[in-house]
């Protein structure tokens, strides 16, 4: 069983951390794309992309706030 699907159904916080130009970003992306629910996204250094996220999702996505 791989880490994605290991955490698609967990509940709690994670924080994910590394150096610059590991995947962070998008493995959080993938992450969201398999999570049944919402999901609450802090992101200090403006890396996420609501428009890239869109593109790899295969769901509807709705962004409150």
């Amino acid at each position: 069983m791989n880490l994605l699907n290991q955490l698609s159904g967990a509940k709690g916080l994670f924080l994910v951390y590394g150096k610059a130009g590991v995947g962070k970003t998008t493995f959080l992306m993938e992450l969201l794309n398999h999570t049944k629910g919402k999901a609450f996204i802090i992101d200090s250094e403006n890396g996420f992309s609501i428009d890239r996220f869109k593109q790899i999702s295969d769901k509807d996505v709705e962004l409150d706030g």
